[in-house]
């Protein structure tokens, strides 16, 4: 089965949201498929100037609910933080 551009761009979309969310304070990514069993690559930035590769498994059909999904979401962004937990977050701009 073939990669649809749509598909990709919903993926990379809700990559980008998940990433927003963990609050990365740099970061590049992309998504790589590889039939049902994705995986999204992420460069991220540690303390000083120093960056980590790190690749994630992305099961498709999980990335690209993720959106409406609330619980898919939610297992996502719970195993992204604990594997990119050594990656540089944002300061808290706090209220």
């Amino acid at each position: 089965m073939s990669l649809s551009i749509s598909e990709l761009a919903r993926a990379r979309e809700a990559t980008a949201a998940l990433l927003d969310e963990l609050g990365l304070d740099a970061y590049l990514f992309e998504v790589e498929s590889g039939g049902d069993q994705w995986s999204v690559r992420i460069d991220c930035a540690l303390d000083g100037e120093e960056w980590q590769s790190v690749t994630l498994p992305a099961p498709k059909e999980t990335l690209l609910v993720t959106a409406r999904d609330a619980a898919a979401r939610e297992r996502i962004l719970e195993d992204w933080r604990r594997r990119l937990a050594s990656c540089k977050l944002q300061p808290f701009a706090g209220p």
